[in-house]
């Protein structure tokens, strides 16, 4: 698996090759360490712009989903625009933005929709892994589940079976612990 790793001290190593053992990581998880506040905000969006830039070798047409009524999200998004820039400059992106009534609702919808609208996206970014909740059955539904990988920050349980099943591909789970 590629993609970023932070260390426990916030540093981040973009692009790097992350290796396990059978662990979370070996399926795409990113287990992060250490990110607590702005920091960890910050470098959860260079990781989607890492992975992105790494898993697609500087070819992607990204669609990145957001949530920008939770303000603590801004940095990500920020931070994963800025870094998608600068690590894949040959890729395009574009954002669609989420209102909280949507969730639970039909935000499977609205990302199947802008995808049908826009068949050169093939990367999902999700500013928020609850934004990813029923994405993969409505994608094989429509036809796309083969057509666009997808990678959520704060990933939940549900996203890492998408991820177990092969429906989804990279998730960030966090730990506000700081380890040795």
């Amino acid at each position: 698996v590629y993609g970023a790793y932070v260390s426990n001290t916030g540093s981040i190593a973009a692009n790097a090759e992350v290796t396990g053992d059978g662990s979370a990581s070996a399926y795409g998880v990113f287990a992060v360490s250490y990110l607590f506040g702005a920091v960890g905000v910050d470098n959860s969006g260079q990781i989607l712009a890492s992975w992105i830039a790494k898993d697609s070798g500087g070819k992607a047409n990204t669609l990145y989903v957001d949530l920008p009524s939770f303000g603590i999200l801004k940095p990500v998004r920020q931070f994963f625009q800025q870094y998608y820039a600068q690590w894949c400059k040959g890729c395009t992106s574009q954002t669609v933005d989420i209102p909280v009534t949507a969730i639970g609702k039909d935000v499977p919808d609205r990302v199947v929709s802008y995808l049908r609208a826009h068949p050169d996206i093939n990367y999902v970014a999700y500013s928020l892994g609850v934004l990813n909740v029923g994405v993969p059955a409505a994608l094989r539904q429509a036809g796309l589940a083969n057509k666009v990988k997808t990678i959520v920050t704060v990933g939940d349980a549900e996203n890492y079976q998408y991820i177990a099943s092969g429906q989804s591909q990279a998730a960030m789970a966090f730990s506000n612990v700081e380890t040795p």
